[in-house]
Formats: C-alpha cells, sequence, structure tokens
C-alpha cells in the first residue's frame, strides 16, 4: 500500500479502514498536488480533492524574550505556516496561550501568570497536531522589588 504525491513522490501507508489510508508526504513545495493511492504500488488511483501544501508552522523571531511572571506580556511572533488553522503558543511543551493570528507570518500571545521565575520552552501548534521547526526561549522574570 503506498501513496504518491504530485505524481513523484511514492511513500508507504498504512490501512487503517475501508475509508482511511495514513501516509506521510514528504516536503514539498507550497501549492495544490494530486494525492495518489495505489495498491500494488504501479496502478495508482488519484484522490479528491487536491492536497493543499502550506507553508511549514515557524519561528523566526519572538519579541519581548522576557516578561514578568505576573503574566500579561504580549509577545509578537514572526514567522510562517500562521495561517494553517488555529495556532497556539506552548510554554514547556504542556501549557497552552491561546494566540491571535495577525497574518500568515505574525502572530500574538499573552503569557500566562506562572508561580516562579523561569526560562521557558516556546513553541508553537496547529490544530492540526503540527508543532513549529524551531522553538525559542521566553524568559519569566521575578518582580522587582523597591526598597
Amino acid at each position: 500500500l503506498s501513496c504518491r504525491f504530485a505524481g513523484q513522490f511514492v511513500v508507504a501507508a498504512m490501512f487503517r479502514s475501508d475509508s482511511v489510508v495514513v501516509c506521510t508526504p514528504p516536503v514539498m513545495e507550497v501549492g495544490e498536488v494530486d494525492l495518489e493511492v495505489s495498491n500494488n504500488g504501479i496502478d495508482f488511483v488519484r484522490a479528491w480533492p487536491r492536497l493543499v501544501v502550506t507553508p511549514a508552522l515557524d519561528i523566526t523571531d519572538i519579541s519581548p524574550m522576557h516578561g514578568f511572571i505576573r503574566g500579561g506580556t504580549v509577545v509578537t511572533v514572526d514567522g510562517t505556516g500562521f495561517d494553517a488553522g488555529d495556532v497556539s503558543c506552548v510554554l514547556d511543551g504542556t501549557l497552552h496561550v491561546s494566540a491571535v493570528v495577525e497574518s500568515a507570518t505574525r502572530l500574538t500571545c499573552t503569557m500566562p501568570s506562572l508561580p516562579s521565575a523561569h526560562v521557558a520552552m516556546f513553541e508553537l501548534q496547529s490544530s492540526t497536531g503540527g508543532t513549529s521547526l524551531r522553538s525559542a526561549e521566553f524568559g519569566f522574570d521575578a518582580e522587582p522589588v523597591v526598597s
């Protein structure tokens, strides 16, 4: 069982049910491509509709890179693939924060409050389960003490 993307990239497929075959596409150019399925690797049948390849979810910059543990810091994220459905910011792999998508290349997230200062791993996750190619670090700083 195999899938062929854009008439040239053949990958192994997994049978899940009479109506579901799972195959992982290779890295391809953004746009629409034909997806075909085969039982014997020779005779392929085209699936419909065409597969839409979107830019990979990626982070190129975050600003600012620090905020206070009380939360409320609005972080601007520049990157790609933000138009691929709902996107959330993920801290330390577990804490999901809603994102406001401004464009395909820019979004914002408001940082939550945390109990203590630390540097968190900052990633993005799409509603389809994809995570950003790169991560960043966001520092949660303790409140300054004025005496």
